[in-house]
């Protein structure tokens, strides 16, 4: 395969009131890596990753988890898993604390990476911003809309 923009990888992938924002870029390593980036200071939140040689290894950023970015981005944390280097389909599952901290899963998205011996390996980089202000208004709504389903 000689895609290298990660075939069925959007640029910006909605998950519970946010726009994660995907990026695929070299990394200039032996493997390929899915990394997951937030807010220091926001809620922890989950990557349940599984391709190439991984199964369900979680990677996990914010709050107290996940390592501390440097340069000009001092205000993120990050986590990441390494893949390998062979062309495979990835699986990530995304979750993040909702109620009472209870973990809600916001679905699975599936895409493809590309031989890393022959087009180089990548980072996928997944960026789940903070709750945008009203977001928690929205989410008690959408609660109340579902609480009128039962």
């Amino acid at each position: 395969m000689s895609r290298v923009d990660g075939d069925g990888l959007p640029g910006i992938l909605p998950a519970d009131n946010n726009l994660v924002i995907v990026k695929m870029v070299p990394n200039g390593q032996s493997e390929h890596r899915i990394v997951l980036a937030v807010d220091k200071t926001d809620w922890i939140k989950t990557l349940k990753v599984t391709g190439g040689y991984v199964i369900g290894k979680d990677i996990v950023a914010g709050d107290n988890s996940g390592y501390s970015c440097r340069g000009g981005n001092e205000h993120m944390k990050f986590d990441y898993v390494a893949v390998g280097a062979e062309a495979c389909e990835v699986a990530v599952q995304f979750f993040k604390p909702k109620l009472l901290g209870v973990a809600s899963d916001f679905g699975t998205r599936t895409f493809e990476l590309p031989d890393g011996q022959q087009d180089g390996c990548f980072d996928v980089v997944f960026f789940w911003p903070p709750d945008a202000a009203g977001d928690h208004w929205n989410h008690f709504k959408n609660l109340l809309d579902e609480t009128k389903l039962v």
